[in-house]
């Protein structure tokens, strides 16, 4: 100690600094020990704000509002639910295609409920209850309790499908409002009338529909070439020959039959759609005849079809399904 150090007892200078670099140590080491704790705390509740908003979006995601048919709406969940379903009952569909078909399967949907509540046709509750029932053939309740096998057999049918429950019961009651509309129309439906008979040859493309046609005119028998050579495996069946009520044949092969006479040569190529064209020759025509349950089923689903295109030029419908939404709802069908 120097001779100011015992007069005084005050530190020198250099003993100062040393005890204030120990205090700054030893604080540096408290602040960075908080500083450590502080972030731990904050990546805990950042890894688990994460996962349970993960749980959350996971289960309340798909509100979106995506397609709008007069006043009936569809969201994005309901829409992925079907698509799930959609996608497994056309596996050999293009992906693309299929979410065009599904919007265009939900406005029709639509558009028939539409059709049958004009007509006082609704499936409230008690309806789908017993569609539900009809479907898995088991009831609800048994003695007025509850019916296990009802619930076992629903939640297989949700497993298969993809569906949330609401969404599965929202489809049947569709299904359900179309088969009681269906079974309305018929009445309006006529049981007799003409019956066209004509045999025809499908093939793909317009140059090989012109050989067949130079073939039958040069005398070679068309129901022969039919049996062999035609694309429609049903009518190959029947050597070519089909029989159809008037209201059943396709304009473009009607339009050729009434400039061809009966029993008289073949028509000109006639193209059905981009690929396929056919060949037909005019057989009979007959009157009054009764048609069967198969043509009258037939002529009723032709009839709600002309009624779901007219309802469709004087309905709203409003799109809003975007890339986006398509990207969420792959991600949720791989989560799910």
């Amino acid at each position: 100690m120097t001779r100011r150090d015992r007069t005084t007892g005050l530190p020198t200078q250099s003993r100062l600094n040393n005890s204030v670099e120990k205090r700054n140590f030893f604080k540096s080491l408290q602040d960075g020990r908080y500083v450590l704790i502080g972030a731990t705390v904050l990546l805990f509740l950042f890894v688990v704000g994460f996962f349970a908003y993960r749980f959350y979006e996971k289960d309340n995601w798909g509100g979106k509002t995506i397609l709008v048919v007069g006043s009936e709406s569809f969201s994005l969940r309901y829409y992925a639910d079907r698509f799930f379903y959609f996608r497994q009952s056309n596996p050999s569909v293009g992906i693309p295609i299929l979410q065009e078909s599904l919007l265009f399967t939900l406005e029709n949907e639509a558009l028939v409920k539409i059709i049958a509540s004009e007509r006082g046709i609704v499936v409230n509750d008690d309806v789908l209850e017993k569609a539900i029932e009809a479907l898995l053939g088991v009831p609800k309740k048994l003695d007025g309790n509850s019916n296990k096998d009802f619930e076992i057999y629903l939640n297989n049918q949700l497993e298969i499908t993809g569906m949330e429950r609401s969404s599965f019961e929202r489809l049947i009651s569709a299904i359900e409002v179309e088969r009681l509309l269906l079974d309305d129309l018929k009445q309006e439906v006529p049981v007799t009338g003409v019956m066209l008979t004509y045999r025809s040859v499908a093939v793909r493309g317009e140059s090989d529909a012109r050989d067949i046609y130079v073939r039958v005119q040069d005398g070679e028998d068309m129901g022969f070439i039919a049996q062999t050579e035609s694309l429609n495996r049903a009518e190959r069946q029947n050597d070519g020959l089909v029989i159809k009520p008037l209201d059943l044949v396709a304009e473009e092969i009607l339009d050729a039959l009434e400039k061809l006479e009966i029993g008289g040569p073949p028509s000109e190529p006639i193209q059905l759609d981009e690929n396929i064209w056919i060949v037909v020759r005019y057989e009979n025509r007959q009157l009054n005849q009764s048609y069967s349950t198969e043509y009258i089923n037939a002529l009723t689903a032709k009839h709600l079809a002309n009624l779901v295109s007219s309802t469709r030029t004087r309905v709203p419908i409003k799109r809003n399904l975007d890339s986006v939404d398509i990207e969420l709802i792959e991600e949720h069908v791989r989560l799910e």
